[in-house]
């Protein structure tokens, strides 16, 4: 034997009930959406602040670091200069140096010439003082 379904009443369904639901679901989750796009919003203008004063900051810092290239450039150069007018004076030193260790030896060489003049000189007068004294006698 089959068994024939048994149908019971149902309840009359309530369209604006329905309706109501969900015109509530659908503005919760509108508002729901307006409240992480806002969220999004105020995220992205703070990153956006973020970024510019990131950007300020790197712009200062670059700028600091030219000035500071800048300055360094200059210094090398002057140092650049410095070295070369040292190598110039150590050649003039040098140069001066050498001439003066000539002088020194030629008058070495005069003195020393002097000397043999004045005791060849000194042999003549004793010479000739002696010369002298046997002539008085």
């Amino acid at each position: 034997m089959s068994a024939t379904p048994v149908s019971t009443p149902r309840a009359p369904i309530d369209w604006d009930a329905i309706a109501v639901n969900l015109r509530t679901l659908y503005d919760q989750g509108v508002s729901g959406l307006r409240e992480e796009r806002d969220s999004l919003i105020r995220s992205v203008l703070e990153l956006q602040h973020e970024r510019t004063m990131l950007k300020m900051t790197l712009e200062g810092q670059a700028s600091r670091d030219i000035q500071t290239i800048s300055i360094l450039s200059d210094e090398r150069d002057c140092l650049r200069f410095t070295v070369h007018k040292l190598e110039d004076l150590l050649k003039e030193h040098r140069s001066l140096q050498a001439s003066w260790d000539q002088k020194q030896s030629d008058l070495m060489n005069e003195r020393d010439s002097l000397l043999v003049t004045v005791q060849s000189l000194e042999l003549e007068r004793d010479f000739l003082v002696e010369t002298l004294h046997v002539r008085e006698r």
